[in-house]
């Protein structure tokens, strides 16, 4: 027997004492006479047990709540990308610059020719001076090995110690093969270190 059906028994009982005074008997249960004030305690009670039970029954797991569990197709859901890559480990440039978080998403795993792929990290000035960041970006290599940069925003973005600048920027990857990602920055003539913190994705046909 479940919570919600005891507790909709429990509450039919105190209705039933509310109502009726006590003075009757359920199988093994003698309830004796129940005075006004305790009819109307009876009552509330009941009512409580009644509302308890009918909630739990026809409202819904609220899902992603502390006991929801997360159903093993959640990465093929329509509409929600698949985690492709994940850096977490941090490190720091010559800059004073920190590298975290890097992910890399696709609407397929592993992608194929024209989907697209998203790629997030953060920057962080972890040096004692502000620096000035001429531009971000995510360096790419195509399968060729041709230089197929994007995502080149955030000009002249001004860290000041501590803060941190978070970035998005995604692609469409055109062809089948092994293409290779890093994420960087120019301080001035100045590039973040050589294919910093690179890893390859294979793009299926």
């Amino acid at each position: 027997m479940t919570v919600p059906v005891v507790a909709l028994i429990a509450g039919a009982v105190f209705a039933l004492i509310a109502v009726v005074g006590g003075n009757f008997t359920v199988q093994v249960l003698n309830v004796p006479p129940i005075p006004k004030s305790g009819r109307i305690g009876s009552g509330a009670v009941g009512a409580l047990f009644i509302c308890y039970s009918m909630l739990a029954t026809f409202v819904p797991t609220v899902p992603g709540g502390p006991s929801a569990e997360i159903p093993s197709n959640a990465s093929r859901t329509p509409g929600r990308d698949d985690v492709i890559h994940v850096d977490e480990p941090a490190v720091t440039s010559p800059d004073g610059i920190r590298l975290a978080e890097i992910t890399a998403l696709s609407q397929n795993n592993p992608p194929q020719v024209d989907d697209r792929i998203r790629i997030l990290f953060s920057l962080q000035n972890v040096g004692r001076e502000p620096v000035t960041l001429n531009s971000i970006f995510i360096g790419a290599r195509n399968p060729m090995d041709n230089n197929v940069d994007f995502g080149h925003e955030n000009y002249d973005t001004i860290l000041v110690p501590d803060h941190v600048v978070q970035i998005e920027n995604s692609i469409i990857v055109t062809e089948n093969g092994i293409w290779k990602f890093w994420p960087c920055y120019t301080i001035g003539r100045t590039y973040c270190p050589d294919e910093w913190r690179a890893f390859q994705v294979l793009v299926k046909r």
